[in-house]
């Protein structure tokens, strides 16, 4: 998640909530994290005059009129160390770092507490709502909702890791594809199916007709009812239905979701929640990152990359970019969009070359958007292999800080991580993205309508009196099932990628 941080809701940055009493056990480790400038040299060549801690992050302390440039010159021989001792400014940073350092040793600490869990279906329902509107936007009446989705659980089944500068209906197609792809695959091809038997069982009447091509260059009209291709459209509505449909096997996956397993109204509780999350990280089965273009790019969601492979070094992180899915779905639209003009330029008797215009329109677009997509998995790719942390943006100073630190903790310093982010996670997150061909299931989803179109045309060519039945099956290995093996088939026997 670029998860519900201070990046979006505006916390408080200076209250981390760590007891006083052992401020005084600093993490020599975070220290070094903190960059002093040109304070680093003051007080001779090794600082004997004073700590580093004592004013680090002192700049507003320092004061306008006096350079720090000048500390130790002959020009400012009159600015001494004190001066950042007696600051309260100066001392209060301090101790707000001393305290960031003991956050720092407990950022995998799990606090069982505050776990709360969320089904993925519910977080999906009315037409996902909980991702749509950022928290940050909503009126309080409706944050204080959120909290109210999600319940006590001992671990996460997943945890879900996103950038809230990604829209979230890209989020909710992608999610509800990913997981929901077995029941509309199921239900497309068994509407289909139902739909062609009733309509050779003339249940459902033929009511219009169709031109086919047939031996000798002559064209043929062949009664047509569309229903198959009917049944496939109608079979969309599963997805808008699939978060309402309960579970097979009773077991609904338990999900981290940031609006709604931190508590989004009560500040406290908020903040405890956000500094709990390397806790959530340990305590999760799976890590899914929602990957967009702006993630690589959002400290918080960096975070969670280095607090679950440290906390879980043999647990599943999947790499679920956000365009595979919203490409398949707007590939299926395509897919549907086609079949009526092609049926609508046949009714209305348009000639051959208004025709291809019109069913080729449509298929344009879908090219389009998959030149998109490859695009943007080359950026991902470009991302991973060129990943500084200093190109890493956070809102929030102190969470830099705590960010920051915790990586030294964990990985020994920031060319270690970066390093690692390079190299085996890179290795790890491309290795199910390195071939640029759908998977089968999506392939599936995609060339249903194109199935079902055939199919009507089929009981067509067998109803009709004049047709023999050798045509029949010709059309079919031809055409229907041609259709299926050309789409699976194809990107194997290609000699060579493009993409």
């Amino acid at each position: 998640m670029a998860s519900s941080s201070p990046q979006v809701l505006g916390l408080p940055s200076w209250n981390c909530g760590c007891n006083p009493e052992e401020e005084s056990e600093l993490d020599p480790v975070f220290l070094e994290t903190v960059d002093l400038g040109p304070y680093q040299a003051c007080g001779g060549a090794e600082g004997e005059d004073f700590l580093a801690s004592d004013f680090l992050g002192s700049e507003d302390s320092v004061g306008r009129e006096r350079s720090p440039k000048a500390c130790g010159s002959e020009e400012g021989e009159d600015f001494l160390a004190s001066d950042f001792l007696g600051s309260e400014d100066s001392v209060g940073r301090a101790r707000s770092l001393r305290r960031c350092s003991l956050m720092v040793k407990k950022a995998l600490s799990v606090d069982r507490d505050i776990m709360r869990g969320i089904s993925l279906k519910v977080g999906l329902r009315g037409l996902g709502q909980l991702w749509r509107f950022c928290p940050a936007d909503l009126p309080i009446k409706e944050r204080s909702k959120l909290w109210a989705l999600s319940g006590q659980v001992e671990s996460f089944d997943i945890f879900l890791s996103h950038s809230w500068h990604t829209p979230g209906r890209w989020k909710v197609v992608a999610l509800t594809l990913r997981f929901g792809w077995p029941l509309f695959l199921a239900c497309s091809f068994a509407f289909i199916l139902l739909a062609e038997i009733l309509s050779l069982l003339e249940i459902l009447p033929l009511f219009t007709t169709y031109q086919v091509q047939v031996p000798g260059g002559k064209f043929a009209d062949v009664p047509f009812g569309g229903w198959g291709s009917l049944a496939s459209l109608v079979s969309l509505l599963v997805f808008l239905l699939w978060p309402y449909v309960p579970d097979a096997c009773g077991r609904n996956p338990k999900c981290f979701l940031d609006v709604a397993s931190i508590n989004q109204v009560d500040a406290e509780a908020m903040q405890r929640g956000i500094y709990g999350l390397g806790g959530f990280l340990a305590a999760s089965d799976r890590l899914l990152i929602l990957w967009s273009r702006p993630y690589l790019s959002r400290l918080w969601c960096v975070f969670e990359l280095a607090a679950y492979r440290t906390a879980n070094p043999d647990g599943k992180i999947t790499l679920a970019p956000l365009f595979v899915e919203n490409g398949a779905a707007g590939c299926c639209l395509g897919a549907h969009v086609i079949v009526l003009l092609s049926v609508m330029s046949n009714h209305l008797d348009f000639s051959g070359a208004i025709a291809l215009v019109l069913v080729f329109l449509p298929a344009y677009f879908c090219l389009h958007g998959l030149r998109y997509a490859m695009r943007t998995k080359n950026e991902l790719i470009a991302q991973l292999s060129a990943f500084t942390l200093g190109a890493v943006d956070c809102r929030e100073d102190f969470d830099r800080q705590y960010i920051h630190g915790a990586i030294q903790h964990w990985y020994g310093s920031h060319r270690a991580f970066e390093a690692f982010v390079r190299g085996p996670l890179r290795e790890e997150l491309l290795a199910t993205q390195a071939d640029t061909q759908l998977p089968v299931a999506y392939e599936l989803i995609v060339i249903a309508p194109f199935v079902a179109f055939g199919m009507d045309v089929l009981v067509g060519i067998i109803q009709s009196p004049s047709l023999l039945l050798e045509f029949a099956v010709a059309f079919f290995f031809g055409s229907v099932l041609g259709t299926l093996l050309s789409w699976s088939l194809a990107p194997q026997l290609r000699c060579r990628s493009w993409v």
